[in-house]
């Protein structure tokens, strides 16, 4: 019970959802209903005497959308800043974004838990830091909304070259995706590109 001379009083259903409350006062009251993998639903009750009756119907909470499988698409960078710490030779690495970039995850799910591994399969730039960035851990966790974000993490390439992305995913069908990346590009420890763009495509 949620409001009036009856608020606080609990109850448990049974196994065929059945539930039943004695010493009620007479009146009007809110009465809200529970279930785990249900939405939690309210419905207004007046006893005017000893005997009243109120069916609570309640819909099930939808499950996430389903991310589990092997993605390959295409991403595009859109925007992306130099940059040049005090001391350091420039290089302009924003000269030279690729057109597209083909990806690959295979990932695996629990829950609103994603895992896995994403990796590039084109370069991300064709400077000399260019040609494929290699394998990546990649987690994130599915949003109320359906959305997936996930972070990239992982050794960086034997060059010297620091990948870190995070790609905000929706499922726009049961095989294809749709989105958005940032990240940054790094020389080891060194910053130097900072980057946006889309997801162009995704298909398993």
């Amino acid at each position: 019970m949620l409001d009036g001379a009856n608020a606080g009083k609990v109850t448990r259903a049974d196994s065929t959802g059945h539930y039943s409350l004695t010493g009620l006062v007479a009146g009007s009251f809110a009465v809200r209903a529970r279930a785990t993998g249900y939405d939690s639903g309210d419905i207004r009750v007046t006893i005017v005497d000893s005997d009243a009756h109120a069916d609570i119907t309640l819909r099930r909470t939808p499950g996430p959308p389903d991310y589990s499988g092997i993605w390959t698409g295409e991403y595009k960078i859109n925007d992306c800043t130099n940059v040049d710490p005090p001391g350091v030779t420039p290089i302009n690495i924003c000269r030279y974004p690729a057109s597209s970039n083909i990806y690959r995850f295979d990932l695996s799910q629990s829950g609103r838990t994603v895992k896995g591994t994403y990796r590039m399969v084109s370069a991300m730039f064709s400077c000399p830091c260019g040609g494929e960035y290699g394998t990546f851990d990649v987690s994130g966790t599915i949003a109320q909304d359906g959305t997936l974000t996930m972070i990239t993490t992982g050794t960086p390439r034997v060059s010297g070259v620091v990948l870190t992305e995070t790609f905000s995913l929706t499922r726009t069908s049961a095989s294809t995706l749709s989105g958005s990346v940032t990240g940054t590009l790094a020389l080891g420890t060194t910053v130097r590109g900072m980057f946006s763009g889309s997801v162009l495509s995704g298909t398993r």
